[in-house]
């Protein structure tokens, strides 16, 4: 960690019906964020986002021609904008605006937003444990059952694969880290 890095600690709440409550903590700030599922994939945007800036390579990023480095997310009246860069070794610069709590025709009210530097691998680390640990107590189906589609098992998979083995992994790595995340 550098010294202009900022501290960054992410926390899944509760995942209800169509509803997924998160909290970022920069430096201490806790940043609240309740997402729907009808308009918005959270966890799969963390996940790509997070493996474009640890495999950093141009031109072939988890979407194709461009990395997964601009995304929203939305509520009923409400919006989170995400804007990523990748930094040197291996960090990424977050900036992330709520606005709400509703919109007032075309203008959005803004509430919050943050701007923080951080090692990328550090923040993908913290994605993995906590959707390991919401999965051991909520389990797949569950899941889906909450919020209304899949978990996105293979944009984790890959993020820790490459944490762990490298871009690429083969299957009976995935197979590993699919054991690792439902035993520990």
């Amino acid at each position: 960690m550098n010294s202009s890095d900022n501290a960054l600690r992410f926390e899944i709440l509760k995942v209800g019906s169509g509803w997924l409550d998160m909290r970022l903590h920069v430096d201490g700030t806790p940043y609240d964020m309740t997402v729907a599922s009808v308009f918005s994939e959270p966890l799969r945007d963390l996940c790509d986002c997070l493996y474009d800036a640890v495999t950093g390579t141009a031109g072939h990023w988890t979407n194709g021609g461009s990395p997964h480095f601009d995304f929203e997310w939305i509520g009923d009246g409400w919006l989170y904008e995400w804007e990523v860069s990748a930094l040197e070794n291996g960090r990424i610069q977050m900036q992330v605006a709520f606005s709400g709590n509703r919109v007032q025709g075309e203008e959005k009210l803004p509430v919050w937003n943050f701007n923080c530097t951080v090692p990328a691998q550090d923040f993908a680390d913290q994605v993995w444990a906590q959707c390991r640990d919401m999965l051991r107590t909520t389990g797949f189906t569950h899941y889906r059952s909450q919020w209304g589609s899949d978990f996105p098992l293979a944009q984790l998979l890959t993020l820790r694969a490459h944490a762990e083995q490298g871009k690429g992994a083969p299957v009976a790595e995935e197979m590993a880290l699919l054991r690792q995340l439902i035993d520990g």
